[in-house]
């Protein structure tokens, strides 16, 4: 890893501030009663101000469809137990298997960003399909490479 790139440490605690902030501003937004409440209205923007802030960040140092993916995971369940513990909202059997799909959601993405977990056919990072734009691309590719006659023609071609 180079000096530039983030380790695992600094993209969780940035993952975590964003996750912590949306979910304190969630709770503003209940807590506000529809923009009754004004310094709460005001907290709540300013939460979710700073989540952004923190997504901006993160999506710097990971994949946009993972971080913003998973963080949107645990928010939603971060929500929903929220919403149970202070705001005595129900948990329903629909509720429970959302969070249990999402759990298994955030897992599953979570092992793509790890570059030793390589299941088939060889990462998870690995396209499973590609344009047609690509594929021509590739196609003549190989046919000029067929088509040289010595090794140094095929050299040259790269």
């Amino acid at each position: 890893m180079d000096s530039t790139t983030p380790n695992n440490f600094i993209i969780a605690c940035v993952l975590l501030a964003g996750i912590a902030f949306e979910l304190a501003g969630a709770a503003a937004t209940k807590g506000s009663n529809c923009f009754q409440n004004i310094p709460i209205t005001v907290v709540a923007y300013a939460l979710f101000m700073l989540s952004g802030t923190a997504y901006i960040i993160l999506v710097s140092m990971v994949d946009l469809g993972v971080g913003w993916a998973v963080s949107s995971g645990v928010e939603t369940v971060g929500a929903i137990l929220i919403g149970f513990i202070f705001f005595k909202e129900e948990i329903t059997i629909a509720k429970l298997i959302g969070i249990i799909i999402t759990v298994f959601g955030i897992i599953i993405l979570s092992l793509t960003v790890e570059e030793d977990w390589t299941p088939w056919p060889n990462t998870w990072n690995e396209p499973l399909w590609t344009t047609t734009k690509d594929i021509a691309e590739e196609e003549m590719s190989k046919s000029l490479i067929s088509d040289a006659d010595t090794y140094e023609e095929k050299v040259m071609l790269y």
